[in-house]
């Protein structure tokens, strides 16, 4: 099974929060249960490093190819996530705004 770029890139950035999401609450345990500091200290490193390049794929990377436009010729809108979610009323929010 190959991954398009497309595809890496998300599970890269899906990859990297559960990460922080993992040692935040670690720290959060770890503060609450008055557990050692050395402890802490290394959750908050590991929350500092995978925050820049989770916020950084996800700016520069994944959002941008959601929001892409497709063209007028196109007809399958399978590589274009936000003309799908527009077009279905079920998950559209109603406004048309870009």
């Amino acid at each position: 099974m190959a991954l398009t770029v497309r595809e890496f890139w998300m599970l890269f950035h899906l990859g990297l929060g559960v990460l922080y999401i993992h040692a935040f609450a670690t720290g959060l345990a770890s503060f609450s249960l008055g557990a050692c500091l050395r402890r802490l200290n290394a959750g908050t490193w590991v929350m500092a490093i995978t925050a820049w390049p989770t916020a950084i794929s996800g700016t520069w990377i994944v959002y941008p190819w959601y929001r892409v436009e497709p063209p007028e010729s196109v007809a399958n809108l399978a590589a274009y996530p936000i003309s799908i979610a527009r077009d279905r009323k079920e998950i559209s929010d109603g406004s048309d705004s870009t």
